[in-house]
């Protein structure tokens, strides 16, 4: 597990951590969401095999990457800070009522919001880098509905393995049986061992 900063305000320090996190016996990185901008300088640490889920991604190589698109950065700007200038959790970027229905149950929510950390939009204006190449290789992109249609469109004209599980950003969490056989089969599809049943 990646020991990562609490409230990280560089995702520099998130990299490096992700990094550390990487071992010789990883041999698939999965990336959710706003993660997907670490996929391309982690992926490149050695030949591993990586899934991106719901994610963002830079739809390029050899340069460097902005954490969220203009329209999500304009959106944060208009949102409160704290004394700190940090955002709320994440799930609170946006009304209750909509992002709820997206877990299990409130307990869930609940426990999201306060695992959750208060970044600040200096974060979301640091650049990270994409080496070149990253995109070659043992690549998938698993979606949940359209959420992220440009990435998926760019992952299959690159070639990537494609599968889609309709549903919403967090299906991992309310199907996690049917996320986790998607996830086994690409990981097949990519060339590694169908892992042990227990």
């Amino acid at each position: 597990m990646a020991n990562l900063p609490r409230d990280p305000s560089d995702p520099h320090e998130v990299l490096t951590a992700f990094g550390n996190a990487v071992c010789d016996s990883t041999d698939l990185l999965i990336a959710h969401s706003n993660a997907g901008y670490y996929l391309p300088a982690l992926a490149q640490v050695r030949d591993i095999a990586a899934v991106a889920m719901d994610a963002a991604l830079p739809t390029g190589d050899g340069t460097d990457t902005l954490l969220a698109p203009v329209e999500l950065r304009d959106f944060l700007t208009g949102l409160p800070k704290d004394d700190a200038g940090r955002l709320p959790p994440w799930p609170e970027w946006w009304a209750r009522e909509d992002v709820e229905p997206l877990y299990p149950d409130a307990a869930s929510f609940e426990r999201s919001v306060a695992a959750a950390p208060r970044l600040s939009m200096s974060y979301f204006t640091s650049r990270l880098p994409v080496p070149v190449g990253w995109a070659t290789g043992r690549r998938a992109y698993l979606a949940f509905g359209q959420t992220y249609a440009v990435e998926r469109a760019w992952a299959t004209d690159s070639g990537w393995r494609v599968r889609e599980v309709p549903g919403a950003h967090l299906e991992f969490l309310t199907d996690p049986g049917l996320v986790a056989s998607e996830l086994v089969a690409l990981g097949a599809e990519l060339g590694l061992p169908e892992p042990p049943r227990s």
